[in-house]
């Protein structure tokens, strides 16, 4: 194989053009060092991992990567008036968001104070009918209820009003959130945020979850929990942060990758019964080793199904459920949900199949289309990411507004790009992967002229990154280093390898996403599973020469445990 694939015909993608990673390190010396194989070596030095002490941290992580919590800010003023209410048994409401990282920080809240001997409520909002964040309503029902303290779940640093109605009906808020806040920051008690100016914390890409978990870990220390109960506690709690982590496409690097790690390996032996059904309606066995991919593409759409079509208090449910049939019966609901979810997404999908996209594409691909459902808009935006290789909005319109979410690739930040043209915008609000937004139908198609022209030119389609050549013989002894990169994820994405190969037999659809195909190397055949619509640019008739990049799954129903995932082939120039 050369060592270059910028010359050479492109494969699945017209325009992709293949290129290794460049690495700034000697690899070979460090794959000495630490008696690794070269191409595992490469992979580190292409990640920056360049020493042995780092590749030693990357390759273990663990409770050590776990930051100080007392470097987030106001984070001591919040925890000594939640201690005083728990203290005074004053009422304390956890409101949190209605994704799948905004119920975790909630459940991890709920569950810690009462604990602590606190007397906690939660509440959520509806998605279609209340919208993102604490509003004066809730403030309001809250003090009905004789709330004294409101603690937000990865939401309220934009909640201005909200936390001023509160002030004046009394009753102090404490903001956990994660998200970007404005210049001015709402009037809060304390608002916990490794994003606000001046945070000594240094991961500012801790999801809200992770927020949440640090700020209940402080909360038991100051309680004067004994160290051992401390942390059990938190060895299930990680086990949410994990989920809300994946799920709102943090970067596995550091302390994320080290509460993914940790929370991975304690959900493969969970006891909960509601988050065990949770596990097993997505076919993740109990017992077996989860990945990140597992929680991503199975578990995170069925605990957003709920609050996307109904209401995410069916998780917060399904979570607290001691008993196994209350738990069974709410998985149960749960997966009809995620059914109706799925013929929502499909049908949102097909519609935008036919929409005719100029050629050539736009650097921002905005979809809109009347009365799709909201809460599947960013599913459908992360699919079409998959397909295009380019940032995406899909909006919904309805009664004059159009409510959208959008979906990034890597290194292009959403909510940079949203306040370059926050002008067309009536509310916006995320991160640099995930984002959501409100304008006025009127305004998309200036929207959509802006926000390509604001775009920096860095469409993934102009290049696959292949991280090593890699013969398939090797894969079978090079499969159990290659499993200590995980968990991968944003951030830290599955490695790809390049090979030449020879079509044996060409792809047959095994089900309505995947196909598979036999190829032949040295005289051996091999399997190779493809998701998605399938090779069309490059001729696969038997005995057809061709360069083949592929990642390694695991597959724990295969012997060998993986699987070879065609991701793009090419013909010999």
């Amino acid at each position: 194989m050369p060592s270059t694939y910028e010359s050479a015909p492109a494969g699945a993608i017209p325009g992709l053009q293949w290129k290794l990673k460049p690495t700034q390190g000697d690899f070979v010396r460090l794959a000495e060092k630490l008696n690794i194989h070269p191409v595992m070596a490469r992979i580190l030095v292409s990640r920056g991992v360049d020493s042995p002490s780092a590749a030693g941290r990357f390759l273990s992580p663990g409770w050590h990567e776990i930051l100080n919590p007392r470097d987030l800010p106001d984070m001591d003023r919040a925890v000594s008036r939640t201690v005083r209410a728990i203290q005074r048994r004053e009422r304390i409401l956890v409101f949190g968001d209605y994704d799948v990282d905004g119920v975790m920080a909630t459940a991890i809240l709920v569950n810690a104070i009462r604990i602590a001997g606190g007397e906690a409520r939660w509440s959520m909002p509806h998605r279609l009918l209340d919208g993102y964040g604490l509003r004066e309503k809730h403030v309001n029902a809250a003090h009905e209820t004789g709330a004294g303290v409101i603690i937000t779940a990865d939401c309220g640093v934009r909640s201005h009003d909200a936390v001023r109605h509160a002030n004046s009906r009394g009753i102090d808020v404490i903001v956990t959130d994660h998200h970007l806040p404005e210049p001015d920051l709402p009037p809060a008690l304390a608002v916990v945020n490794p994003n606000l100016s001046g945070s000594a914390y240094r991961n500012p890409h801790v999801c809200g979850a992770g927020v949440a978990y640090q700020f209940v870990s402080e909360l038991l220390r100051a309680i004067r929990m004994p160290d051992r109960r401390i942390q059990e506690l938190l060895a299930s709690f990680v086990k949410l942060a994990a989920i809300a982590t994946i799920s709102d496409v943090m970067p596995l690097v550091g302390e994320n990758r080290a509460i993914v790690h940790l929370g991975l390996r304690g959900l493969a032996e969970t006891r909960a019964p509601g988050l065990r059904l949770l596990l097993e309606s997505a076919s993740v066995a109990n017992g077996h080793s989860i990945t990140a991919r597992e929680i991503a593409f199975r578990v995170a759409p069925r605990i957003n199904a709920a609050g996307r079509l109904q209401h995410a208090s069916l998780i917060m449910d399904l979570l607290a459920a001691r008993d196994s049939g209350r738990a069974r019966a709410l998985a149960e609901s749960l997966e009809k949900i995620n059914c109706r979810r799925k013929q929502e997404q499909t049908r949102v999908l097909e519609e935008i199949g036919d929409i005719s996209e100029p050629d050539p594409k736009p650097r921002v691909l905005v979809f809109s289309g009347r009365g799709w459902h909201r809460g599947v808009l960013g599913i459908v935006a992360a699919r079409l990411v998959e397909r295009f290789r380019r940032p995406v909005f899909v909006l919904s319109e309805e009664n004059g507004f159009a409510y959208g979410s959008g979906r990034s690739v890597a290194g292009i930040n959403l909510n940079s790009l949203l306040e370059r043209v926050r002008h067309h915008l009536e509310t916006f609000g995320g991160h640099d992967q995930a984002a959501g937004l409100t304008l006025r139908i009127e305004r998309i198609a200036a929207f959509r002229e802006d926000i390509c022209a604001a775009c920096p030119d860095a469409r993934a389609e102009e290049g696959i990154e292949i991280d090593a050549n890699l013969r398939l013989a090797e894969i079978a002894h090079m499969w159990p280093e290659i499993t200590r990169l995980e968990p991968f994820g944003h951030g830290n994405p599955n490695p790809i390898f390049a090979t030449r190969v020879r079509i044996e037999s060409p792809p047959i659809f095994v089900s309505t996403s995947v196909s598979k195909m036999r190829v032949q190397q040295n005289g051996r055949i091999f399997e190779v599973k493809q998701f998605g619509p399938g090779e069309e640019s490059v001729e696969m008739q038997p005995g057809t020469q061709v360069d083949m990049a592929y990642s390694l799954l695991s597959d724990r129903w295969r012997r060998e445990g993986f699987a070879i995932v065609l991701e793009a082939l090419r013909l010999l120039p």
